[in-house]
């Protein structure tokens, strides 16, 4: 039987990350069957990079952060 892999998931945001954290903690309870391996957003001080790092410590996760600009061109 070929090995099941969970689906990679990438968040973007720009805020808290609240519901960033409350869908992680599902993804480890079992209650949602992804895996977030990538956040990005275009803010250096966003509140979820402090989440990001918190939960990767907790769950000894690896999700990478992206920090990208605004601008189109």
């Amino acid at each position: 039987m070929a090995e099941q892999h969970r689906p990679g998931i990438a968040v973007l945001a720009s805020g808290n990350g609240s519901t960033f954290e409350a869908f992680v903690d599902a993804t480890q309870e079992g209650i949602v069957d992804a895996e977030v391996g990538l956040v990005i957003t275009e803010k250096e001080n966003a509140g979820i990079l402090g989440r990001v790092a918190r939960l990767n410590s907790f769950y000894n996760l690896d999700i990478e952060t992206r920090l990208i600009n605004g601008n189109l061109f």
